[in-house]
């Protein structure tokens, strides 16, 4: 169950977004993406952005995620 879901702000999404882009994960990906369409990466946007809690059994687990 989800708990506590808000939106992030302004400055938290900046600072997820820089996070995101620099993940080794994502580089993987967009090498991948770029080698089939040159620039298919650049000018992303976040459309939605959110943080809260995942409750499962006796565990609460924190999350942040970016669309």
């Amino acid at each position: 169950m989800l708990n506590n879901v808000v939106v992030l702000s302004e400055k938290e999404q900046q600072e997820l977004l820089n996070k995101a882009l620099t993940s080794n994960d994502f580089l993987k990906l967009k090498e991948k993406m770029e080698s089939v369409k040159a620039e298919s990466t650049h000018k992303l946007s976040i459309a939605e952005a959110y943080k809260g809690e995942v409750l499962y059994e006796n565990t609460v687990i924190p999350f942040r995620t970016l669309t």
